[in-house]
């Protein structure tokens, strides 16, 4: 869907396009899951394509928390604590 310079006017792009925002919180996370789930188990012809995305995500997410955790800045900075620190220690 393109949004045009009225917020309230939209061109729709096909019969699929849709508007669905997932927040990125815990909810967030169960209905993307579910989403992926149910495309897993409802088009066989996704399957690679899913545990392929699953699978690369990983790594690259591994690589990157990797990278970040035994960086050589992280092991010489001083521990201050920041506000952002503390609430991503809440989620």
């Amino acid at each position: 869907m393109i949004l045009t310079l009225k917020a309230d006017q939209r061109i729709p792009l096909g019969i699929f396009d849709s508007d669905l925002t997932v927040a990125g919180n815990r909810a967030g996370l169960i209905v993307t899951t579910s989403i992926v789930l149910i495309a897993f188990l409802a088009i066989p012809i996704a399957r690679p394509f899913l545990l392929g995305t699953v699978g690369v995500g990983a790594i690259l997410g591994l690589a990157l928390w990797w990278k970040h955790t035994y960086s050589s800045g992280a092991a010489t900075a001083p521990n201050n604590k920041t506000e952002f620190d503390g609430m991503l220690r809440t989620l």
